[in-house]
């Protein structure tokens, strides 16, 4: 949610002047470069709710390259979403715009946002906890 948040705070002037590619070979999408492209994207000072923009815009343009080629080559009438991009309204939006367009695919369901909620940050905060109580450096 905090990415998403920071996303609606772009102001529609500079809203994609900061673009991200989106990665997909077949049906495997890998974010390294991505990533590093909004890390030094950050670095170089573009402001944080444009970065936040391009790299949802990234993530979703690589699921919707992924499922177009899936409703081709499957046939699907349905596509159901789920995990924490099924929480994001912006990605939600951008699959149903394009997935859901006549001759593409067909309908597009979700997981409720509340139930869809990655919990990788809860994972690693327990980590962090335990690696702490025992006397590790989360650092090294």
């Amino acid at each position: 949610p905090h990415l998403e948040q920071l996303a609606l705070q772009s102001s529609p002037e500079t809203e994609g002047t900061f673009k991200i590619p989106a990665p997909c070979e077949q049906y495997q999408i890998s974010f390294s470069g991505p990533t590093t492209a909004a890390l030094r994207a950050i670095e170089k000072g573009t402001p944080p709710a444009e970065v936040a923009v391009a790299v949802l815009q990234c993530i979703a343009s690589a699921l919707v390259k992924m499922l177009r080629k899936a409703v081709a080559q499957e046939q699907l009438s349905s596509i159901l979403i789920a995990g924490g991009v099924a929480a994001n309204r912006l990605i939600r939006a951008r699959l149903v715009d394009v997935l859901e367009q006549p001759g593409i695919g067909g309908r597009v369901f979700f997981g409720s946002p509340v139930l869809s909620g990655d919990n990788a940050v809860g994972v690693a905060y327990i980590g962090r906890a335990h690696l702490e109580a025992i006397g590790g450096d989360a650092h090294a």
